[in-house]
C-alpha cells in the first residue's frame, strides 16, 4: 500500500551553491540560465574549477527526483527512494498525522459504534482478552493500541510511558508494554503480541490524551513487524465481549460502589470514580479477560 497523498516530481538544483534549493522543473522557465549557454553568468559557477567547458548546461546543474506529501500544509521535498522504510511507501501512511487529519474525525473514517453502541470496534483490526488491538497489512507492517472500552474506563490519558522501545534487534522480538496514566494513577498495559518494535507513538509523550480521545487512530502505540495474531478475534467476537464487559460493570457499579448505572453505556473515566482497590482488582480482571 502506498499513500494517496505521496506525489513524485523532478526538482532542479545547484550542486555548488552556497543555499541549496529544489526548484520543481514544472516552475522553471525554458531560457533559464542554469539550463543554457548563460550559465557561464553565474558568479557561483565563475567561483568554481571550469568543469565541462563549452558545455550547453551547467555542468553543476542536477535535475532529482522528489517525493513529497500533497496533503501537508508545507510541501516537504525528500529524495526519491524504493525503499519501504518510509512511512509514506507502506501501510503505516494510515497512522500519519497529515493523512488522519484530512480523513477527518474518527467516525468519519470508519470508526463507527458497533451493533448501536457507543464503544467502537472497526471491523479491519484484530483484538485480544486483554482488550489490546492489532492491526496488521500484508506487507507485514503492524499497529497496536488499546480497544475502545479500555480506553473509555480510563477517561483522559495524562500521561504514557513506553517500557519497552524500539531498536534493541539483538534481544528479537519483543513483548510491548506501556504505562498510562489516568486519573492520577499508573496503569500498566501488557500487549500479549511479540514484535519486531520499530517505532513507539512518540507524539503521545507530549499528547497522551490522543490515548482516550482516538485510540484506533491518533492513540496507536507501537509499530513493528513480524506478529502473529493467533488467539486474537475478529471484530465481532469482539464486539460481543466488550458489551459483555459493559453489563458486568453495570452491574458491578450498582451492586458494590452504589454509584447509579442506568443501563447504558459505563460513565467514562471510570476507574477513576472508585475506591482505589476495587479500581485495581476491576482492572486486573479487565486485562485478565475475565469477563469474557
Amino acid at each position: 500500500m502506498v499513500c494517496p497523498f505521496l506525489r513524485e516530481a523532478g526538482v532542479r538544483s545547484c550542486r555548488v551553491a552556497t543555499v541549496r534549493k529544489l526548484i520543481p522543473v514544472s516552475m522553471t522557465i525554458g531560457d533559464e540560465r542554469c539550463g543554457s549557454s548563460r550559465h557561464v553568468e553565474c558568479a557561483a559557477f565563475r567561483a568554481q574549477p571550469q568543469e565541462g567547458a563549452g558545455a550547453e548546461a551547467c555542468p553543476y546543474l542536477e535535475q532529482p527526483l522528489v517525493q513529497f506529501c500533497s496533503a501537508a500544509p508545507i510541501a516537504r521535498f525528500v529524495p526519491w527512494s524504493e525503499s519501504t522504510a518510509s512511512s509514506c511507501l507502506n501501510s503505516a501512511f494510515q497512522y500519519c498525522d497529515v493523512y488522519l487529519d484530512v480523513r477527518g474525525a474518527p467516525e468519519k473514517r470508519g470508526v463507527e459504534a458497533s451493533r448501536g453502541e457507543e464503544l467502537a470496534v472497526p471491523s479491519r483490526l484484530r483484538y485480544s482478552i486483554n482488550h489490546t488491538w492489532l492491526d496488521v497489512a500484508e506487507d507485514d507492517v503492524c499497529h497496536a493500541g488499546i480497544d475502545a472500552l479500555l480506553a473509555r474506563l480510563l477517561g483522559v490519558v495524562e500521561g504514557v510511558e513506553f517500557l519497552t522501545l524500539p531498536g534493541n534487534v539483538a534481544r528479537g522480538k519483543q513483548q510491548p508494554a506501556v504505562v498510562l496514566r489516568a486519573a492520577g494513577n499508573d496503569w500498566q498495559v501488557m500487549f500479549p503480541q511479540r514484535m519486531n518494535i520499530t517505532a513507539c507513538n512518540p507524539c503521545l509523550r507530549t499528547h497522551p490524551q490522543r490515548v482516550s480521545e482516538d485510540p484506533y487512530g491518533r492513540g496507536w502505540m507501537f509499530a513493528g513487524s513480524g506478529v502473529e495474531t493467533a488467539g486474537t478475534m475478529r471484530a465481532e467476537e469482539a464486539a460481543a465481549g466488550m458489551q459483555n464487559e459493559a453489563r458486568r460493570l453495570n452491574e458491578m457499579i450498582q451492586q458494590r460502589s452504589g454509584v447509579s448505572a442506568d443501563g447504558g453505556l459505563f460513565e467514562a473515566g471510570l476507574l477513576g470514580k472508585l475506591p482505589r482497590q476495587q479500581a485495581w482488582m476491576l482492572f486486573n480482571d479487565l486485562l485478565a479477560g475475565a469477563g469474557r
